[in-house]
């Protein structure tokens, strides 16, 4: 899909979509539990998609009903799980990550497929973990698909905290349901601590125990049985990121549906905004974002690496310099998010490089121009949120990729006033 957006002031009042990061944790959360569940407020994203199905592979029954927001209900009741799983992850990281070692604990292992760059992201902390205790391990030359097979038994897993936090919120859902205790050791500095902090809160929720006896090292008691909650999504920090943008580029918006003390990471845009410049101010539970002129600063992404995408275009329409650091892992994700990035200004009339591993913007003289998504979907959306800073119109290659994360991306965009016209390509 080509999208062709012209220039245009973007303002009104929108709602955040729901949270893909607590959508996962949910879904897989309550496919575990003895009895029924209800989660509200549920996007149908790709990704959230690939999970559902990943839970009724292994056993849960799981009912989605549309509400009049064009949100969905679903109705999650847990259930035995099969011993021949096959689980398709499309492109999400979580699914493949959280449901690994899970399928480890319930049956004897599952076979994996996926597509795009999922098989290229890295996946040895489990192999390195997991063939160690005797599991069988067979991938592909592409990474998948993967095939393990054994049983996950209680006992001490160390991993290195500086690789993705999915490999700590997979052991986290598993360990529970094992026939005795485990210990999960977190080895230096734990890279996104607030995604495991999400991973905890729920598992509170559904009546999981565990103790931190220091920081980074998790003692999980086995035994356990994942009890039914009721939940609802609460918008998505990630995501509202680029409705900030839209508004701060363009003539300011409105944004409903984020909890102000919410635990995800993402939700340290708010502050990113504030030291570039910028100016909100909360209306109850509306978050109301100003339009002002923006100006350069350094910013560390190590815990929050999702945000990348719109604080860099913050970044190229800001005045002055802006350094980004904490940014090695965006290689791997659904593009090398660091090139595609740096593509995306360059592409659109802006001036970026690389200094010491870290990206530095210089802000200002956009003029629009074509745009490669990559295939990923925050590269796609980044493109938008650009385009109210350029002078002429962003054309955006690969468009449909939002689909991954908001299916909706394109339509909220319409509603604030943007001007974007799809073409097949």
């Amino acid at each position: 899909m080509i999208m062709q957006i012209a220039p245009s002031r973007l303002s009104g009042r929108i709602c955040a979509p729901p949270s893909k990061s607590l959508a996962h944790r949910a879904v897989i959360c309550a496919g575990l539990s003895e009895g029924t569940s209800v989660i509200s407020n549920l996007s149908l994203s790709e990704d959230i998609e690939a999970s559902i199905d990943a839970m009724r592979q292994l056993g849960a029954q799981i009912g989605l009903e549309m509400d009049s927001g064009g949100g969905y209900t679903a109705t999650v009741s847990g259930g035995r799980a099969p011993q021949d799983i096959r689980i398709d992850c499309g492109e999400s990281g979580s699914t493949l990550r959280f449901l690994l070692p899970l399928t480890l604990a319930v049956s004897n292992g599952a076979l994996f497929e996926g597509r795009g760059r999922l098989g290229q992201r890295p996946m040895d902390v489990y192999r390195d973990l997991l063939v160690s205790q005797g599991i069988t391990w067979e991938a592909q030359s592409g990474g998948l698909p993967l095939t393990v097979a054994g049983r996950l038994f209680p006992g001490k897993y160390m991993i290195p905290g500086n690789v993705s936090s999915q490999f700590v919120t997979g052991l986290l859902i598993a360990l529970p349901l094992l026939g005795g205790g485990s210990a999960l050791k977190v080895t230096g500095t734990l890279e996104s601590r607030p995604y495991v902090d999400l991973t905890l809160d729920i598992l509170k929720k559904h009546g999981i125990k565990f103790r931190q006896a220091e920081p980074g090292l998790f003692s999980v008691p086995g035994m356990q049985r994942y009890k039914p909650c009721g939940y609802r999504i609460e918008g998505d920090w990630s995501q509202a990121a680029f409705l900030i943008a839209f508004g701060a580029l363009g003539d300011g918006v409105e944004i409903t549906g984020l909890d102000p003390a919410s635990a995800q990471g993402d939700r340290r845009i708010l502050e990113i905004y504030s030291r570039m410049g910028g100016d909100y101010t909360w209306r109850g539970a509306e978050l109301v974002i100003n339009h002002l002129e923006l100006f350069g600063t350094r910013i560390d992404l190590s815990d929050c690496p999702d945000l990348a995408p719109p604080v860099a275009a913050l970044c190229a329409a800001a005045g002055g310099r802006s350094v980004l650091s904490g940014i090695g892992r965006l290689r791997l994700k659904e593009s090398d998010r660091i090139e595609s990035i740096m593509a995306c200004i360059r592409a659109v009339g802006g001036t970026v490089g690389m200094e010491d591993e870290c990206m530095v913007i210089t802000g200002g003289g956009l003029t629009g121009g074509a745009v490669d998504a990559s295939g990923d979907h925050r590269i796609a959306m980044m493109a938008a949120a650009l385009s109210p800073a350029c002078e002429s119109q962003v054309v955006v290659k690969g468009a449909e990729a939002v689909g991954k994360s908001w299916p909706r991306f394109w339509d909220d965009f319409r509603s604030l006033g943007g001007k974007a016209n799809e073409q097949l390509g």
